[in-house]
């Protein structure tokens, strides 16, 4: 980490609610102002936390549909007719 960072580290934590549960290593580093460390700690909290689950997780959420394009189009297979579709008139003549 270099020094431009480690001058923000004591502002960043400020900000922070380390009372929150699971956040103990955070706090106890940063209470001995070992600010690395306490970054290394957040790191971990941040990737073995299970939830929330995010709202931008674009991997569980379904794609938006745009207004009048909700359900999407169906064919009818060759020879079938729906009810409300009206028999074609014939070509012969």
């Amino acid at each position: 980490m270099g020094a431009a960072c480690g001058a923000d580290l004591p502002a960043f934590f400020a900000r922070l609610d380390l009372t929150r549960p699971g956040l103990e290593p955070v706090r106890t580093a940063v209470a001995t102002g070992d600010y690395p460390r306490a970054a290394a700690s957040l790191k971990a909290y941040y990737q073995g936390r299970r939830e929330p689950l995010f709202i931008d997780d674009r991997t569980a959420r379904r794609r938006p549909t745009r207004p009048g394009r909700g359900r999407p189009r169906t064919r009818s297979s060759p020879g079938s007719m729906s009810s409300s579709a009206s028999p074609r008139p014939s070509n012969t003549t």
